[in-house]
């Protein structure tokens, strides 16, 4: 049977690596939606294909956008 600072110690490093992971998760969460924006901004942004389309994209090709734009939304924070 482990002692009280045995159990003590497992706990600690338990809580040390859940630490670790949720900074990880952080980080990645961070990075997503960094690249969501960027991606909000090459779709909706000025000559976009969501604004003003100047490239010409066709109709099937901008429902792909509009798909794509409607699932990176909910990673960009609203400001």
């Amino acid at each position: 049977m482990p002692t009280p600072e045995e159990d003590l110690t497992r706990l600690q490093a338990f809580v040390g690596r859940q630490a670790l992971k949720i900074a990880d998760l952080e980080s990645e969460l961070s990075n997503a939606r960094a690249i969501a924006a960027r991606v909000q901004l090459r779709l909706i942004g000025c000559g976009g294909p969501l604004n003003d389309n100047v490239l010409g994209y066709t109709e099937k090709q901008l429902r792909d956008f509009f798909e794509i734009q409607r699932l990176i939304e909910p990673l960009i924070p609203i400001v």
